[in-house]
């Protein structure tokens, strides 16, 4: 199984889907390109104008956000670029899916080893693999990104007074928490319907969610 196909409803898990942004640029000397601020670009959903008209002769690489001209930009053109952003990039989604493999791989019985090689995964005893499979990859992989981002905003996360205001910037990591309580929980089940199905007399040790 090509593990790139898991990236999209991954993507849809953590309804990351495109934020629309736009980027101005006030040329003041002649360049033969300019870089976005956001670099993971949705395919297909930037557009361009020039000087108050539309302007379609550029190129834009979508995994670095460098848009290049047909001919330089001049002193004095006003470029505005107009498109949408991931928050995370196909690398870093597969990246998380991968890590996602090893969670799941002691799960199943001795004579079923599953392997990644690349950007593949293999078993040696199938060539599919079922739906059941790809929701565990994806809800895992789901849990390991959610845990990192987590740890992220809670050590950005302060509590503080401003005179007599009370200053709370913990609120979005409280949510983060009990959602992220939740997946475990989901994540969880589906382990252990698993087990069930593939493993049965086998002893799991628990704690291989994270």
């Amino acid at each position: 199984m090509d593990l790139n196909t898991l990236a999209q409803p991954l993507r849809d898990r953590l309804f990351d889907n495109g934020t629309k942004h736009t980027d101005v640029f006030s040329i003041t000397e002649s360049t033969s390109s300019v870089s976005l601020e956001f670099y993971s670009v949705k395919a297909d959903s930037d557009s361009a104008i020039k000087n108050g008209a539309a302007f379609t002769a550029y190129t834009l690489v979508d995994g670095t956000g460098v848009l290049t001209p047909t001919s330089a930009f001049a002193n004095g053109d006003k470029i505005e670029v107009i498109y949408q952003y991931y928050k995370y990039t196909d690398s870093q989604l597969l990246s998380y899916i991968k890590k996602s493999v090893q969670y799941i791989t002691g799960l199943d019985s001795d004579t079923n080893i599953l392997t990644v090689s690349g950007d593949t995964l293999t078993s040696d005893t199938t060539s599919t693999f079922t739906g059941g499979v790809q929701d565990l990859l994806i809800s895992q992989a789901q849990l390991l990104l959610m845990k990192d981002q987590f740890i992220f905003d809670a050590q950005s996360a302060v509590s503080f007074k401003d005179g007599e205001l009370s200053v709370n910037k913990a609120t979005k990591t409280d949510a983060q928490e009990r959602a992220l309580g939740m997946l475990e929980k989901e994540v969880k089940k589906m382990r252990d319907d698993y087990i069930v199905s593939h493993c049965v007399g086998k002893a799991i040790i628990d704690g291989l969610s994270g």
